[in-house]
């Protein structure tokens, strides 16, 4: 039996002129980030200046990590200019760029006599320099989808 005093249910219409999507308030992260990124810009543009003085260092030593030095260094130079940008694919190609270099410092590690004395540091260097653009990256890959909607 039904009660005569409850009120008559009513079905709730989806009008999307009144819908309004929740969208979180990304502007203080997005401006934290352009300088996070703008900052990496000027390393990037200082390790274009490393990998040239590089290759002109290992050109008659190794001439194969002295070419992808010099190639290195230009990609740098073009990856600075989209990471003033703030592109998160310019940190990507970064990463993807020192991993290839850390592989080419192992190899010349474990292929050259006493080769691990000559380039400890600078492969820990590269290390972790690596690891600062891989971080950037995923902050960037977060904030990306975070303003995209991808966090429902």
């Amino acid at each position: 039996m039904d009660d005569p005093n409850t009120p008559p249910k009513t079905e709730t219409i989806y009008d999307p002129a009144i819908h309004k999507t929740y969208k979180p308030d990304t502007r203080v992260a997005r401006e934290a980030m352009t300088r996070k990124a703008r900052s990496m810009s000027v390393r990037f543009f200082i390790f274009a200046a490393l990998n040239l003085f590089e290759f002109l260092n290992q050109k008659s030593g190794h001439t194969a990590y002295a070419i992808f030095a010099l190639l290195a260094g230009l990609m740098f130079l073009a990856i600075g200019i989209y990471a003033v940008k703030v592109h998160r694919n310019a940190f990507l190609a970064a990463a993807g760029i020192y991993a290839l270099q850390i592989l080419f410092y192992l190899i010349i590690v474990f292929t050259t006599e006493g080769g691990f004395f000559f380039f400890a540091i600078p492969l820990a260097i590269k290390c972790a320099i690596f690891w600062q653009i891989y971080v950037i990256y995923g902050q960037l890959v977060e904030l990306h989808s975070l303003e995209e909607g991808d966090w429902a």
